[in-house]
């Protein structure tokens, strides 16, 4: 995986005397003179590349540190998931991939590195027409990061952090990895919060541990009290004794929500079979058409998008519905014995 560290190391005897990758050793300047000159300029214009890119790296530090302390005060993580996916930077993995030092485009002043340098452009229009991207190497937090920025390092670090807690516990058992990818060509595609669903769960504590949202039964205000009369008849009638064990409290009353999400899916689509970033671009233009939006709006699936259903709970249903087997099942052994006897 492309690093500027790296690209560093690749280019570090570029312009001495070794003789592999050396520049000006004097049987390199024979065959192309000129090239020990070449190569000090191409290394200098290499390293004045790298540093510009660290050092735009260091001007968004301050929001990136804002939005990151944000996040954790509101717990974003569980309107968003994963983080790393949604801000993933197709500018900074890009200029990462495909700048010149990386695909291996020298100034050397010769035929021979001329032709093999048009060659090596081509690895540039294969990106942009052929090759999909995010592709199965793509990591988020690392592929688009200039990792040689410490603090662009520890943020990243602590928004993985963030990334490592599910909306609530059992988010991944609802949507598994197998139907809703979020890695490798899925690496930029990931899920939002879009509101509440009902559930089925009547207790408040169980809602609570389970990560979803508890409403309290609305009760009517005060002032009703001045038209409805409050008066008990029955008082003091069958009144307990005294010595009487005191009824468990009830418990509270209101309705179980848990959390339903969108999800959208960044995975490189392509025109006609072709799934390089130009393609992909035109894709992507066509699936934001007045038509397509109606769509999804109304919660349909548009191209691995769209809003996923809320997965129900049914564990408190199992025994009846063994039960109802059952029943089914001894009905129809009865139905196939009164067939067989009334032959």
């Amino acid at each position: 995986m492309a690093t500027y560290t790296d690209l560093l190391k690749k280019y570090n005897n570029y312009d001495n005397n070794d003789e592999n990758t050396g520049q000006c050793n004097g049987w390199r300047n024979v065959v192309a003179p000129g090239s020990c000159e070449a190569s000090k300029e191409y290394k200098k214009k290499m390293k004045e590349f790298v540093n510009n890119e660290i050092e735009q790296a260091n001007k968004s530090i301050v929001e990136d540190e804002k939005l990151l302390n944000d996040r954790i005060n509101t717990e974003e993580h569980k309107n968003i998931y994963p983080l790393l996916n949604h801000d993933f930077d197709y500018k900074t993995a890009i200029r990462k991939e495909l700048n010149p030092y990386q695909l291996g485009i020298t100034n050397e002043p010769s035929f021979t590195n001329f032709t093999k340098s048009t060659f090596k452009l081509s690895n540039y229009a294969k990106s942009l027409l052929n090759n999909p991207y995010p592709n199965e190497n793509t990591i988020p937090g690392i592929t688009d990061v200039v990792t040689e920025n410490d603090k662009k390092k520890d943020i990243i670090s602590k928004t993985r952090a963030e990334d490592n807690k599910l909306p609530y516990p059992s988010f991944r058992k609802d949507y598994p990895e197998c139907l809703y990818p979020t890695k490798g060509e899925y690496s930029t595609s990931y899920f939002a919060n879009v509101g509440k669903c009902s559930t089925r769960i009547t207790d408040k504590d169980i809602c609570l541990s389970k990560g979803y949202t508890w409403v309290d039964e609305i009760k009517p205000p005060s002032s009703v009290n001045n038209y409805v009369s409050t008066v008990d008849p029955n008082k003091n009638k069958n009144k307990p004794p005294q010595d009487a064990i005191p009824p468990p409290p009830e418990k509270p009353k209101g309705k179980c929500f848990k959390p339903r999400f969108v999800y959208i899916d960044n995975r490189p689509q392509g025109l006609f079979g072709i799934k390089g970033e130009v393609p992909s671009l035109f894709s992507d233009l066509l699936s934001v058409t007045p038509d397509k939006l109606a769509d999804i709006m109304s919660g349909y699936s548009l191209s691995g998008s769209g809003i996923v259903p809320c997965a129900e709970e049914f564990r408190n249903n199992d025994d009846n519905i063994n039960n109802i087997s059952i029943y089914i099942g001894l009905g129809l052994i009865m139905s196939i014995l009164y067939l067989c006897y009334n032959k």
